[in-house]
């Protein structure tokens, strides 16, 4: 597989794109927790001369922390012996 700087253009268009469409949801991210972290995997596969280009895009758009706290006390068994 070569990269080339065409591969590499459409690549960088792919990613641009993904942000563009993305941009309210990343701002209203880092708006409410502070700072966003975006993931943007790039695949590459070949397919005879051509090369198969799949981009993605993941970030959180609001963090979820939660606790739950209990108290276990021993109760009577269940069978009798």
């Amino acid at each position: 597989m070569k990269l080339d700087t065409d591969t590499v253009k459409q690549i960088s268009d792919g990613v641009n794109s993904l942000l563009n469409d993305y941009s309210p949801e990343i701002e209203e991210a880092a708006a409410t927790e502070g700072n966003v972290s975006i993931s943007l995997p790039v695949k590459l596969e070949e397919d005879g001369p051509n090369t198969n280009i799949k981009i993605g895009i993941s970030f959180v758009k609001t963090k979820i922390k939660d606790e739950v706290n209990i108290v276990a006390s021993p109760q009577q068994e269940l069978f009798e012996e």
